[in-house]
């Protein structure tokens, strides 16, 4: 007697059944170093090619070619950064962010995770992606004139700082979480987030986020 395969619709069934175990969800993939991306350091005749950017924050930039140890300096020493890996959810993210089409800058800068997830960029891009689809989300409270949009901006802002604490988007995290704390009527929560931003900004010697955030 010859047994027949089971029909596609029976399996669907039998797994909405929970008569035969569902797929694992799939892995995160590990981000692999790929050496394209781009730093000009003042001094410098020119821009250093190929190399590595380990870390970007807002007191301090590392990176590594693919010989020869790390270096790192003080964002105020780099005149430029270019990256090799920029995720295209990203950069559609921002076309739309700067020609304030908000609703689409959020779409796009959420789905940057997915890339991250595939291990088609670092993972640095996460947070800073949230950090913009925050801003926009603020940005439609505040065309709606919407308390509750507010806070959904408050918590996207939230976890782009925890994501990435020292962001060198922090001054646009911290500055955009207190109005939008105090928009979505949580002022103690909005002069928390001042609080904070000025501590941080005079232990990292930014007077200009110091004065931001009074």
């Amino acid at each position: 007697m010859r047994i027949r395969p089971a029909p596609t619709a029976a399996l669907a069934a039998a797994l909405l059944a929970g008569l035969l175990p569902a797929a694992p969800p799939a892995r995160a993939q590990d981000y692999k170093e790929q050496f394209k991306d781009e730093i000009h350091v003042k001094g410098a005749k020119g821009p250093s090619t190929g190399v590595e950017i380990l870390s970007e924050s807002y007191d301090r930039v590392e990176w590594k070619g693919k010989s020869g140890p790390a270096q790192n300096k003080t964002p105020a020493e780099i005149l430029s950064l270019s990256y090799g890996d920029e995720p295209p959810p990203y950069t559609r993210g921002m076309d739309a962010w700067k020609s304030g089409r908000w609703s689409e800058a959020v779409t796009e800068f959420r789905a940057v995770a997915d890339a991250v997830k595939a291990g088609r960029c670092r993972r640095f891009w996460e947070a800073r992606a949230i950090a913009h689809a925050a801003d926009a989300e603020r940005r439609i409270a505040l065309k709606e004139k919407n308390p509750a949009k507010f806070l959904d901006a408050a918590r996207s802002y939230e976890e782009a700082m925890k994501k990435d604490p020292k962001s060198p988007l922090l001054s646009m995290i911290g500055t955009g979480l207190a109005e939008a704390r105090a928009l979505g009527g949580d002022w103690d929560g909005g002069l928390k987030a001042l609080d904070e931003l000025k501590a941080t900004a005079g232990a990292a010697g930014r007077p200009l986020w110091e004065a931001e955030a009074r």
